[in-house]
């Protein structure tokens, strides 16, 4: 693996380069072994690592990761809501619908709102 070879090489990988390869592990459908890596990192991982690979869990059906995922970050940040919005929305793709109910309640029961999203463009 490359973070493996990188160490043989005297190079001590970074948060960047965990990130890098749990990305490509979870866009390949490796999310194992990306939750492998994330468990093992040496310092508590970033909420940017956290979202990829719920993204990923997203994209290839793994509700099981994502609710571990989920917890990962509600604890990092119990006050940012879009690891519940993605859990609802993972749920929901899984007709789910009463966990994707209750965890929707949850976040209104917080008192939490996500801040939609917003595109620009300029026109010349």
């Amino acid at each position: 693996m490359v973070l493996n070879s990188m160490a043989e090489h005297g190079i001590s990988p970074t948060m960047v380069h965990y990130a890098c390869v749990v990305d490509l592990l979870g866009r390949t459908g490796h999310l194992n072994e990306g939750y492998d890596i994330i468990k093992n990192l040496p310092c508590k991982p970033s909420m940017s690592i956290l979202e990829s690979l719920l993204g990923a869990c997203s994209a290839h059906g793994n509700v099981e990761l994502a609710e571990k995922l989920c917890g990962m970050m509600i604890e990092t940040d119990p006050e940012k809501a879009g690891p519940y919005v993605m859990l609802s929305n993972i749920y929901n793709a899984s007709e789910r619908w009463i966990d994707a109910g209750r965890v929707r309640s949850n976040l209104e029961g917080r008192e939490l709102r996500k801040d939609p999203g917003f595109s620009a463009l300029l026109v010349d």
